[in-house]
């Protein structure tokens, strides 16, 4: 009896395995739920369509779908799906039935981001987004430090550049005159700058506290760790 052996590549494998997951997924009607795109609104459609696609591709992460050549076309079908029926339509007009996943995107990338003028953005950051950008009022050093880094985004700056152009608009527009004077006193990068201003808004928020009295809580607390327990902690308050 002649047994013949039949070798099947592990990519193909691969990709008949994840058909067969999202077939599951979708007569389950268990596909994972991601909102569609919503693109009726152009104006700020580019910076949407970016935010939109980096989660839809941590949601190809996480199911376990990868980069390998079979499973591309897998990729362009979850993106068609999940992308709504209005971008489906969009992508209708730009397609080509060659393209593969990185073609899909770029295409998409093409209609819905603007062309940006590298030079020019980083005259605006300086001139007017940078300049009058200051720490608000109620915003702590690690929302003011996000909000500084999220204005960078179509500059073209190394990452370095970015950790300068913060740390100088910090300096700059933070409302701690004491922080201001320590960025300015001797050469320090972004983390040391952080790390001095948070200490100093603890210090801070510690001083209120103790100027403005104790609160019972905190007079437990302080008792707890100097040792008074139970009834003792409780004598001890009634004498305060």
């Amino acid at each position: 009896m002649t047994i013949y052996k039949h070798h099947i590549d592990d990519e193909v494998i691969r990709t008949l395995f994840a058909l067969i997951v999202i077939c599951v997924y979708t007569m389950a009607g268990a596909m994972p739920v991601f909102p569609t795109f919503e693109c009726e609104d152009l104006n700020n459609a580019g910076p949407r369509w970016t935010k939109w696609l980096g989660r839809f591709e941590v949601l190809l992460s996480a199911m376990d779908v990868r980069d390998t050549e079979p499973e591309k076309k897998i990729k362009i079908y979850l993106l068609l799906h999940y992308m709504g029926a209005e971008c489906y339509d969009i992508y209708e007009t730009l397609k080509n039935e060659e393209d593969d996943y990185s073609a899909v995107k770029t295409n998409m990338n093409d209609y819905f981001v603007p062309k940006y003028n590298s030079e020019f953005e980083r005259y605006i950051l300086t001139y007017e987004r940078y300049i009058h950008t200051s720490q608000k009022e109620g915003d702590n050093l690690d929302q003011f430090c996000t909000r500084l880094k999220q204005l960078p985004v179509n500059c073209d700056f190394t990452e370095g550049t970015v950790e300068n152009e913060v740390k100088t608009q910090m300096i700059h527009g933070c409302t701690s005159k004491s922080l201001r004077k320590k960025g300015l006193s001797k050469p320090m990068d972004l983390k040391i700058l952080l790390d001095h201003g948070k200490s100093m808004e603890l210090a801070l928020s510690q001083s209120h506290a103790i100027e403005g009295g104790m609160t019972a809580e905190m007079s437990t607390r302080v008792l707890k760790q100097i040792g008074v327990k139970g009834g003792a902690r409780h004598k001890y308050l009634l004498k305060k």
